[in-house]
């Protein structure tokens, strides 16, 4: 079999890219955490961002999605339910390890589980860094799915940490930064080396106070607890997925077009 380019025409046109993924799961939790009616355009519709969003529907959270426009009703700190069954996160890592943060500043008691291959990834490194916040959350005896927590008292603070993570994440960071939302003091976060920072971007946009600095080979954030009892409602046009671009760049950037022959 032999390959043979031919010269092809410039491909040429306008595209709008889905939204961010990672964006698309911090706007419904956050959403879903703020007081009053929050809105997104541009939201991703996909296997992942469906299990955050009836995780959020399991937890009593109300909204609606109109093609990529999703509206969320925010129940904010106290309005959560404790669901009858073990919430399916699916095979999102994301759902499942953000969802415990918010839980645990909600202190609402919830199993997330999720599928064969979600069991197998590793969750200790958010319930270790949790639990010395006071957090009552447990996770298999090898740290792994599913994840429980227990019903906390709304009267019983979390504690704030000085936490020096072992790698970098922007996952295991946002779960820590939800929690300490509803700390007794300022928490600090220290890695080891840059992570995505749309949680610190978008919380701080409805009230949160979070602050950023690099200093000795360190990146670290801090977050004092809510002093409001909600974070503000947001409406956002959430950005498209840069990496969706790639092939479409790369065809464009392209002077051939491959035949096979």
């Amino acid at each position: 079999m032999n390959l043979i380019t031919q010269p092809a025409s410039p491909l040429i046109g306008r595209i709008d890219l889905p939204g961010d993924k990672s964006i698309s799961h911090r706007a419904a939790l956050f959403g879903a955490l703020a007081k009053g009616e929050s809105s997104f355009e541009n939201y991703l519709v996909a296997g992942v961002t469906q299990a955050m969003l009836q995780a959020l529907k399991a937890l009593g959270a109300e909204w609606e999605l109109h093609q990529q426009r999703l509206t969320i009703n925010g129940n904010e700190f106290h309005n959560w339910y404790t669901p009858e069954t073990p919430i399916d996160c699916r095979n999102s890592g994301t759902t499942m390890r953000l969802l415990a943060g918010a839980l645990s500043a909600t202190g609402t008691a919830a199993e997330l589980d999720g599928s064969p291959g979600l069991r197998r990834r590793p969750m200790n490194r958010i319930v270790k860094p949790l639990q010395m916040m006071a957090v009552p959350i447990t996770a298999s005896p090898d740290g792994l799915a599913p994840l429980r927590l227990k019903t906390r008292p709304s009267s019983q603070s979390l504690r704030g940490i000085d936490y020096a993570m072992p790698v970098a994440s922007a996952q295991v960071k946002t779960a820590i930064l939800l929690a300490a939302l509803k700390a007794d003091s300022t928490t600090i976060i220290r890695e080891p080396g840059p992570s995505r920072d749309h949680t610190e971007r978008i919380l701080t946009s409805m009230g949160a106070k979070i602050y950023s600095d690099h200093n000795n080979h360190e990146f670290v954030v801090s977050i004092s607890p809510l002093s409001q009892k909600s974070l503000s409602a947001i409406h956002m046009n959430i950005p498209g997925d840069f990496s969706s671009a790639a092939f479409l760049m790369g065809s464009s950037a392209s002077s051939y077009w491959p035949f096979l022959k």
